[in-house]
């Protein structure tokens, strides 16, 4: 019998409203384990999507499953420049006592820590030096056509190449995935997350350019 991984013996490494990521013992510091609060999730749904959940238990990994897709896609359609691509590798699922949970590449810093969020860098008074690394990053999502849920300076880390990387909010959301099948319509959504995302960050978005300015 397989034993499931006991999620109440780990301290996470960050969290958010809906999903916690911790380091998984055995597997090096190279893997990060990110699971949803399901308890949470279905405390706080609409009747009937509970009741579908209890019908159909799978449908609770869906927004797990999307992000998966999202990135298995892009990866092999990038080929050889899949190293290119703005988002950590998927390493496959576990099983824990509170649902499955999907493994990704943990994105470290030069010092060997998990790299820090675009957010925290800002905070530090770094803005100016991320400037040239986001737009080399908003490019890469548009060329290998990342779809993007969630813009957040939260969910991008730049790893010890200069490189951002999109750890959370990659997925199409939409139950019928037009974004996925349209990349000028990706790209007109793009622009309207890069304005917002200007916003937080108190600088410029040029939509002809394509880029950020202090």
């Amino acid at each position: 019998m397989t034993t499931l991984l006991n999620l109440d013996d780990l301290t996470p490494v960050t969290a958010g409203t809906r999903r916690r990521v911790y380091l998984v013992p055995g597997m090096g510091d190279g893997v990060l384990l990110k699971i949803q609060d399901y308890t949470a999730e279905e405390r706080d749904q609409k009747p009937l999507k509970r009741l579908r959940r209890r019908l159909i238990p799978q449908s609770r990994y869906r927004m797990m499953a999307r992000e998966v897709a999202m990135q298995e896609t892009r990866y092999l359609r990038a080929g050889d420049r899949a190293a290119e691509l703005p988002l950590p590798l998927f390493h496959g699922y576990l099983a824990t006592q509170q649902g499955i949970g999907a493994l990704w590449q943990a994105v470290r810093g030069p010092d060997g820590t998990l790299a820090p969020t675009l957010k925290s860098r800002v905070k530090r008074g770094q803005l100016p030096e991320m400037i040239a690394p986001l737009n080399r990053f908003v490019a890469a999502l548009s060329e290998f056509h990342v779809v993007v849920a969630d813009l957040n300076p939260r969910n991008i880390v730049l790893d010890p190449k200069g490189r951002m990387v999109m750890v959370d909010g990659f997925l199409d959301q939409a139950a019928l995935p037009l974004r996925s099948w349209s990349r000028s319509l990706n790209d007109r959504r793009l622009n309207a997350a890069c304005t917002y995302l200007a916003g937080r960050l108190d600088v410029t978005w040029d939509p002809r350019s394509r880029s950020f300015a202090l």
